[in-house]
């Protein structure tokens, strides 16, 4: 099924004060909006800043089981979260799980919001991403189970497209390159990225390990040249879930050695420190 833009219904219904509670009369409804239109500059109707066209209005009235997508229509209208994703592309991702506890299990909903749904993850995923915030695209995916296999190809584009250009990154990184390469990739070495990759869907498990795979490659060549990276990276792949058994035994083998080569580190400024202090006290202190 092809994405649809979602504009409801209900702010159509007021606008002319059509009645929508309880048992409706679903031919009187459309006759009235047939009128309306026909009246209307150019078939259009404009409210609030919205537009309506007849076909998609009619389109929508005249499926069998309208009665029962209104209320679906009248739930979203009451959640100007919801409607606001669905219609502006703009989300409050904190109160998302609560706005949709309404819908949980409701495989009737589902299929009514997959088409209007696609498009407006697609371009929060998109925003959400080019201003590198992971940890709220984290919490984006988990409600990726409202889209039906027909949307999610669309929806998880920007998402695909995302991980391809930041593969290329690392894939081209060199000890020799690194310092210009860095603010490209610097959402990888701070924390938060884990639950990303982990809250990806199903369809993306094996760019997940290719992934995962390119910056366990670019650890190993940071060890020794920028130790604090590569441990910060190495910290975000020790949180990782459902990786290879080849690939976890190998992250945590070398977040093991990157720690203790940074423990051994430290114990080598420890001993030089005291061998400066007790020189300095050998000597009878600073003058």
């Amino acid at each position: 099924m092809a994405n649809i833009q979602y504009i409801s219904p209900i702010r159509l219904f007021e606008h002319f004060s059509i009645s929508y509670d309880g048992e409706i009369n679903i031919a009187r409804i459309k006759k009235q909006l047939i009128a309306e239109f026909d009246f209307a500059k150019n078939g259009f109707i404009e409210t609030r800043d919205y537009t309506y066209n007849k076909n998609d209005v009619l389109k929508e009235i005249e499926k069998d089981n309208f009665q029962h997508r209104l209320q679906y229509h009248k739930k979203i209208w009451a959640n100007k979260n919801i409607l606001g994703f669905l219609e502006k592309n703009t989300v409050n991702l904190e109160t998302l799980t609560i706005d949709f506890s309404t819908f949980l299990s409701d495989k009737d909903f589902d299929s009514f919001l997959s088409p209007y749904f696609a498009a407006p993850f697609n371009y929060i995923s998109r925003n959400l991403l080019n201003e590198k915030k992971l940890e709220d695209m984290s919490a984006l995916l988990t409600y990726g189970y409202f889209l039906l296999p027909a949307e999610r190809e669309e929806a998880f584009k920007s998402i695909r497209i995302f991980l391809n250009k930041n593969m290329r990154f690392l894939k081209n990184i060199s000890k020799e390159n690194y310092k210009s390469f860095r603010p490209k990739i610097q959402h990888w070495i701070i924390t938060g990225w884990a639950d990303f990759l982990n809250n990806l869907p199903d369809e993306f498990y094996s760019q997940k390990i290719d992934f995962a795979t390119d910056l366990v490659n670019l650890t190993v060549k940071l060890q020794k040249t920028n130790k604090k990276d590569c441990i910060s990276i190495s910290k975000g792949l020790i949180q990782l879930k459902y990786l290879t058994p080849n690939l976890r035994e190998t992250v945590i083998k070398n977040n093991k050695i990157y720690h203790s080569n940074q423990q051994k580190s430290n114990y080598r400024w420890l001993i030089w420190g005291g061998i400066i202090l007790l020189k300095i006290l050998a000597t009878g202190g600073c003058h």
